[in-house]
């Protein structure tokens, strides 16, 4: 028995390569390694994870569609501390949208970094062995400072991702929950993806341009 919802911090968004190096040398700053979530677990330098989503960045934001576009970035971000050690998750999501009445084919990539807001926590008492979750904070107290720092060095230089597409044969807006920086809005503005989509971009558009 045990609850099974804790909720999670996540920050979502579209970076260019060389914003994401940044963001890595912020990464170093608090000795975050990363790990592939496969049964090797293999780490990744920094270069490797810069290298890694350059090439996944550049599938997407190319003028000619590439022959192969599915790609995928998924890193756990641990950081080990004396007493304990934890980490964060930095996977690829989607944005989907629509394309004259169905869903498109093709999708918006993204990142997502989470962190989740329980720890489990195991009881036993005369009813059996139980679990419950607690604030993530009272077991974990350095993870979520940290998490905000990574969070609020994305927000600074990013705005909430907006664009419009077919809806009905009808140019709509899309508001969605990510960010994204300017070169990086214009990156997408030009690729094989909004061309073959007939997106537009609304971020970092002024009105009435």
């Amino acid at each position: 028995m045990g609850t099974i919802k804790c909720g999670f911090w996540v920050t979502k968004f579209i970076i260019t390569p060389d914003e994401f190096g940044d963001f890595l040398r912020l990464c170093d700053k608090y000795t975050i390694k990363f790990f592939l979530p496969t049964l090797e677990n293999p780490q990744h330098s920094l270069s490797e994870v810069l290298q890694a989503y350059t090439m996944f960045y550049e599938t997407y934001t190319a003028v000619e569609r590439p022959k192969k576009c599915r790609r995928s970035f998924v890193y756990s971000m641990l950081i080990e501390f004396e007493k304990y050690k934890s980490g964060f998750h930095l996977v690829e999501d989607d944005v989907w949208f629509p394309y004259h009445g169905e869903w498109a084919k093709d999708k918006i990539p993204f990142l997502e970094m989470s962190f989740p807001k329980g720890h489990a926590v195991d009881y036993k008492d005369e009813k059996g062995e139980y679990f419950v979750f607690e604030d993530i904070n009272k077991h974990r107290p350095e993870m979520y400072p940290i998490f905000e720092a990574l969070s609020n060095h994305i927000k600074q230089f990013t705005k909430p991702f907006r664009f419009e597409s077919f809806d009905d044969d009808k140019m709509k807006e899309k508001k969605t929950p990510v960010r994204i920086s300017r070169q990086a809005s214009e990156d997408f503005a030009r690729s094989w993806l909004f061309r073959d989509n007939q997106l537009n971009m609304k971020s970092f558009v002024k009105k009435g341009a």
